[in-house]
């Protein structure tokens, strides 16, 4: 997704963002057949003050069906350009405190640069501590809210809540709270950070939060989830009922809402083959007592998908989980 903006839209896209991994920066794209068109796109390249050029910089380099291949060159090449001394390229997706990291990307003979805004990614809301099995990315959750259409306005139930990552990310938006309110960001170390308009642009994000107008409820049969569940939800000061409680006892809250859920699907936790009675106890509270609500659950086997019986549509694309290709199964009341 392609947006257009100042330094405002980036730092709210990274606060506001709930899907979001990772914001970038375009900064240039132009022909580079040769290390001297790669030099002389690079030398044109304005950063208005976002890179510190006597600071440590990572730069991390794809070349694909070019000229220039070789990824480890044309990486000494931008530093010598630059002038910044060169930093380890951390993997983004795990160091918290990544350097400044610039992204050159060399495909078919054109070479795109972009700055990297986020630092970490942006799955790290920052209460996460505490964690379970198999757990789910934040932004991955908040993405399967948004495919279900959760706005926070109806109660929500996970009743395999894992630590809890769904059901926060439900509360988060029930209580309209930003996802980033609570971490740093790369643009935060930029020679021309404004922090004036930092601030208030998180103090208008706060401006509209709000308390929870509808129940949010977790359940897991194990008492460890349940305990990472309250720690993680009590970092993210949000509400959050949690129960110890087999599936099979699962009851609504409320007369409609949005059920959730992320059973094992047999590719890191349990056995594909002995797990077609849990989904079948999907299938049979979404048919019953919770009929009138839109009752959804994510797995990898469309064969454990049909032992949920009638109702259920996966009326999306799958998506990326930790190697894995997941689906959104969704039943809505009738």
């Amino acid at each position: 997704m392609t947006v257009t903006g100042g330094d405002d839209a980036i730092y709210a896209i990274n606060l506001r963002s709930r899907i979001a991994g990772r914001v970038l920066l375009r900064l240039a794209s132009f022909p580079a057949k040769s290390f001297g068109a790669l030099e002389n796109g690079i030398a044109s390249i304005r950063f208005g003050g976002r890179l510190d050029k006597r600071a440590p910089l990572a730069v991390r380099v794809s070349c694909h069906r070019s000229k220039l291949y070789h990824t480890k060159a044309v990486a000494e090449r931008v530093h010598g350009k630059l002038g910044a001394p060169p930093a380890p390229v951390s993997h983004l997706d795990e160091d918290d405190a990544p350097p400044p990291t610039l992204l050159v990307r060399v495909d078919h003979d054109v070479c795109t640069v972009s700055l990297d805004t986020s630092g970490a990614h942006l799955h790290k809301r920052g209460y996460r501590l505490a964690t379970a099995k198999a757990p789910i990315r934040e932004t991955l959750a908040a993405a399967l809210l948004a495919a279900a259409d959760y706005d926070g306005s109806v109660p929500f139930v996970d009743p395999m809540c894992g630590a809890g990552t769904i059901v926060i990310e439900a509360a988060l938006i029930a209580c309209r709270k930003a996802p980033g309110m609570t971490r740093r960001f790369a643009f935060e170390s930029w020679q021309a950070f404004d922090p004036k308009l930092w601030r208030e642009l998180r103090d208008a994000a706060r401006r509209e939060e709000r308390r929870a107008i509808v129940p949010i409820a977790a359940a897991d049969r194990d008492s460890g989830a349940i305990e990472a569940t309250r720690a993680n939800a009590a970092r993210a000061g949000v509400p959050v009922e949690s129960a110890i409680q087999p599936l099979s006892r699962s009851v609504p809250t409320a007369a409609s809402g949005l059920v959730l859920a992320n059973p094992p699907y047999g590719a890191r936790i349990g056995d594909a083959s002995h797990l077609r009675d849990l989904y079948a106890t999907l299938g049979n509270l979404a048919r019953g007592p919770f009929d009138a609500w839109t009752f959804g659950f994510v797995t990898t086997d469309p064969k454990l998908a049909r032992a949920a019986g009638e109702g259920f549509s996966t009326p999306y694309p799958p998506m990326a989980h930790g190697g894995l290709k997941i689906r959104l199964w969704l039943k809505r009341p009738s």
